[in-house]
């Protein structure tokens, strides 16, 4: 029978919800900060990238006529619930902002999750400071304000370092599928994930080393 150590669980580690109630209260706190912040907002401030955007995620849903944007379709996806349950023009806009408001919690996860992979991170009150400031970063509390890729993106971007990180330090192939795919939801989100999907071939090459077959040397 195993004894339980005290304030801790049976296998001598804190109990679950000590180690939950950080990173949960971190995420709701980025989150509400974003979404207070960009409520401010009346109208879309870059009119032409943010009409495009969520036009073409009124249309998916048959809301709207054709936009013949020539954005990616990622952002658009994104958008489909705020296109769903938001009144009109602007009740579309205002669902998208909190739309963006759940992503920044995301963007603070990710955070916490790659601080974990980080010895001097570790630490709780570190880890959730870092995540903190990640997630309240100046641009990304602007970027929330705006119906666009920005604060997805970044999320999106940060969490494929923890899954590069993992899948390099495993050798199992499920890291790489799931980088492979993240790398792939980059570009759809933004062409900027052109240089993600670069970045994550090299990464692949370099840990792989395909080439050490062929006497090759980097």
């Amino acid at each position: 029978m195993h004894t339980p150590s005290p304030g801790g669980g049976r296998d001598g580690r804190s109990p679950r919800w000590a180690r939950v109630a950080p990173p949960a209260a971190g995420a709701v706190l980025v989150g509400a900060v974003h979404l207070v912040l960009a409520s401010k907002l009346a109208a879309p401030i870059i009119m032409a990238d943010e009409y495009g955007y969520l036009g073409a995620a009124r249309r998916i849903v048959g809301d709207a006529p054709q936009t013949h944007t020539p954005y990616h379709a990622g952002v658009a996806l994104l958008y489909v619930p705020a296109a769903l349950i938001g009144d009109g023009p602007l009740g579309v806009y205002r669902a998208a902002l909190a739309t963006n408001a759940v992503l920044a919690t995301l963007l603070f996860l990710a955070a916490w999750w790659v601080a974990a992979l980080f010895a001097p991170l570790r630490p709780t009150r570190v880890r959730l400071a870092a995540a903190c400031t990640v997630g309240l970063y100046t641009s990304f509390v602007g970027y929330s304000g705006l119906a666009a890729p920005e604060v997805a993106f970044a999320a999106l971007v940060l969490a494929l370092v923890g899954v590069f990180a993992c899948a390099v330090r495993s050798e199992r192939v499920h890291g790489w599928a799931v980088a492979g795919v993240g790398c792939a939801a980059a570009w759809l989100l933004h062409p900027r994930g052109a240089a993600v999907i670069g970045a994550g071939v090299l990464v692949g090459v370099l840990a792989l080393r395909p080439y050490s077959r062929h006497g090759w040397k980097i």
